[in-house]
């Protein structure tokens, strides 16, 4: 399970999750460790857009984004034509098959994703 945040003028590396993704899981590695201090270190991102997959859903996660007053936007669940992110996917789908030589192994495709991912265009004002 990989997870990745984007907004106008900033963009995290992917963030892997061992395992299934649970609700506590996403709270535990997700935002503890890196959406909240996404949030606190850019300051003009108001809103967090989820699509509302049964974890980002569940009753742990919002309340631990009420407990943080972290805002969200109101999004229909798996309505990925209209969620940024989703280009991420989309783009790392394409071009880490195209890799020479390709990963053989997690480690080494964790790595790959990362560097692929950082290679995106960024667009700063």
């Amino acid at each position: 399970m990989a997870w990745a945040g984007i907004q106008f003028n900033y963009k995290t590396l992917p963030v892997i999750i061992k395992g299934n993704l649970t609700a506590r899981r996403y709270v535990d590695n997700m935002f503890r460790p890196h959406v909240i201090l996404l949030l606190c270190d850019h300051p003009c991102a108001t809103t967090l857009q989820q699509d509302n997959i049964r974890p980002h859903a569940a009753r742990v996660t919002i309340e631990f984004l009420q407990a943080e007053n972290v805002n969200t936007l109101p999004w229909p669940a798996f309505l990925l034509d209209l969620n940024p992110v989703q280009y991420v996917w989309v783009y790392l789908k394409r071009y880490l098959p195209s890799r020479d030589p390709k990963p053989q192994n997690r480690q080494q495709l964790i790595q790959a994703m990362q560097e692929e991912s950082e290679r995106l265009p960024q667009y700063n004002t």
